[in-house]
């Protein structure tokens, strides 16, 4: 006689909604100031109680599009280097 199939359990964690939003506001009013965006970025960086799904949260949020990283630290280096591409394009055009 066959064993039954124990249900598959999900590894996904809801995220906290109140954690992603403040942090995403914060990040996109920080705009294009380099220590005012150092500050938060550090502080989501540093902060163990984000958990991975919330991080990837933000980081969707704040690049404007969906994403896939594998990882809590990949998520964290897309939104580190959204911010420098959008800090370069600002610096080219007022160049132009």
């Amino acid at each position: 006689m066959a064993k039954p199939k124990q249900p598959r359990t999900s590894k996904f964690v809801p995220a906290r909604v109140d954690l992603v939003a403040s942090y995403v506001f914060r990040l996109k009013a920080a705009g294009l100031r380099i220590p005012h965006f150092d500050m938060v970025f550090a502080e989501l960086a540093a902060d163990k109680s984000a958990k991975k799904s919330e991080v990837l949260s933000i980081a969707s949020r704040y690049i404007g599009y969906p994403l896939r990283p594998r990882s809590r630290d990949e998520a964290l280096n897309v939104i580190k280097t959204r911010f420098v591409e959008m800090l370069r394009f600002e610096r080219k055009q007022g160049l132009t």
